[in-house]
């Protein structure tokens, strides 16, 4: 199953799904940028397909 973030420019990344958590709507999560900036973002919808789960962001 691919886990995916989706950018609220519509960019998407996989992404290694953490092993001891779950990952939830509402949960903040800090992301590193290519140009290494930090920024918070937050999971607001979470759409499962048969291959793909993805993670929709927010800032």
């Amino acid at each position: 199953m691919r886990n995916v973030l989706v950018f609220p420019d519509g960019t998407e990344q996989d992404f290694m799904y953490p092993h001891n958590r779950d990952v939830l709507v509402g949960e903040k999560l800090q992301v590193q940028m290519k140009d290494d900036a930090l920024h918070i973002l937050e999971v607001w919808n979470i759409q499962h397909t048969d291959k793909v789960i993805y993670y929709h962001l927010k800032y």
